[in-house]
């Protein structure tokens, strides 16, 4: 795509700096570690072949990126058919195939600031709380005072509480499987459409919206106190409106 005429791709310097096929070639010839002994490395890490590569480019979005106040928790497949040891399948996404990579990134850029790339189970076990596990090892790299969002694979109230002893905050929407919450949380014909439901504890607050008939979307936040709607934009809490 970098060498493609469009102007929405084009980017003048790397033409000027070489062809597309010399690129190719150095590209095809390229490797990142010692050949003679990565599969000695191999046996204890599936990365061995660009662990170097991807600890470098990882620790450098880490030192040279300031972010925002506001940051997001999020997976991304990375579409790949050819052959590695931790490419899976994920029929919710439109590649299908690829290497699923966890990512923490700015919410107003949204640039890179850590990231993790999933390498399987371990010893064929599935990983409990991975969700929270992953936030927190994520977000080990910022400091305090920073507002992280999730999706409802990652948030939790466990995680909210672990967040906010290291003074970070969190918003993400929830899984109607929780068992914290209130029966009145959950989808029903008894509530209004574009009504709302608040509960509040000492350091998180969560709400129940329900966008239409027999539906509700339901958000925990530790960053908002206030159970306020918008006047307008169907009566929306500004819990879901600031995300």
């Amino acid at each position: 795509m970098l060498w493609q005429t469009d102007p929405c791709f084009q980017r003048p310097i790397f033409s000027a700096t070489m062809p597309r096929t010399r690129f190719s070639q150095i590209s095809s010839w390229m490797r990142f570690d010692n050949k003679d002994t990565r599969e000695n490395r191999r046996k204890t890490d599936k990365m061995a072949p660009i662990r170097d590569l991807s600890d470098s480019f990882i620790n450098n979005c880490k030192k040279y990126y300031n972010s925002g106040s506001h940051l997001t928790v999020d997976e991304q497949l990375v579409p790949f058919r050819g052959r590695c040891p931790f490419r899976v399948y994920m029929k919710s996404k439109p590649a299908k195939y690829g290497i699923k990579v966890w990512v923490l990134a700015d919410a107003e850029t949204p640039y890179c600031k850590n990231l993790q790339i999933y390498l399987g189970k371990k010893g064929n076990v599935p990983e409990r709380d991975q969700g929270k596990r992953v936030v927190l090892d994520l977000v080990s790299c910022l400091g305090s005072g920073y507002g992280i969002t999730t999706d409802n694979f990652f948030t939790s109230l466990e995680l909210a509480e672990n967040l906010l002893d290291r003074n970070l905050t969190l918003c993400g929407t929830l899984r109607r499987t929780k068992t914290f919450l209130p029966t009145e949380f959950l989808p029903s014909r008894k509530q209004p459409v574009y009504s709302s439901i608040f509960a509040h504890q000492p350091e998180v607050t969560m709400v129940s919206y329900v966008p239409k008939q027999n539906k509700s979307v339901i958000l925990l936040s530790s960053e908002h106190r206030e159970g306020t709607v918008s006047e307008q934009n169907h009566q929306k809490p500004d819990m879901i409106n600031s995300l």
